[in-house]
């Protein structure tokens, strides 16, 4: 879990709310370009850092750090968080699970997985190719390190499912 870039990003934002406030939001709903730059130097995400992003960009906007917009669109989606008032809140869920890495790692690797709606996130809206099922099957066969199941775990692995959002 601690490796993971986007439940580090989701904990610091979560803390920022807390520490600093709500944050605020544009017209269109994209967080405010003093998060932005706030949340480029300090996710220290892999491949966008604050000199990748200003190399090709006079001022970053939520659009242009992608991470950043898929984390938002995670966020809402999870009901971590909620629109009110022109700004970004934290919800009482998530006020709940910052104290429970775990449980909130758990809730935004299934939410991400198998909930959210990847076509936004492709060139022209492809759909793609199969299922999440196959996907994490050919991980789980590639990888050396995929944890066994237990006797008292018979059965294939296969995560719960969520209502599809619409």
């Amino acid at each position: 879990m601690r490796h993971s870039p986007m439940l580090r990003a989701v904990c610091l934002t979560l803390d920022y709310v807390l520490e600093k406030g709500p944050i605020g939001l544009t017209a269109t709903g994209a967080l405010k370009r003093y998060f932005v730059e706030w949340a480029a130097a300090e996710f220290d995400w892999p491949f966008y850092t604050t000199e990748d992003l200003y190399a090709v960009n006079k001022v970053l906007n939520e659009c242009d750090f992608p991470p950043l917009m898929i984390m938002h669109d995670l966020l809402l989606s999870a009901k971590l968080a909620g629109r009110r008032n022109g700004a970004l809140h934290m919800t009482r869920l998530a006020r709940q699970l910052r104290a429970e890495p775990a449980a909130l790692w758990s809730l935004l690797a299934q939410q991400f997985l198998f909930a959210t709606d990847h076509t936004g996130y492709t060139r022209y809206g492809d759909q793609p190719m199969g299922n999440w099922d196959i996907f994490l099957n050919v991980i789980k066969c590639r990888s050396p390190a995929w944890p066994e199941r237990g006797p008292a775990q018979s059965g294939p692995v296969r995560p719960r499912r969520r209502a599809r959002l619409a």
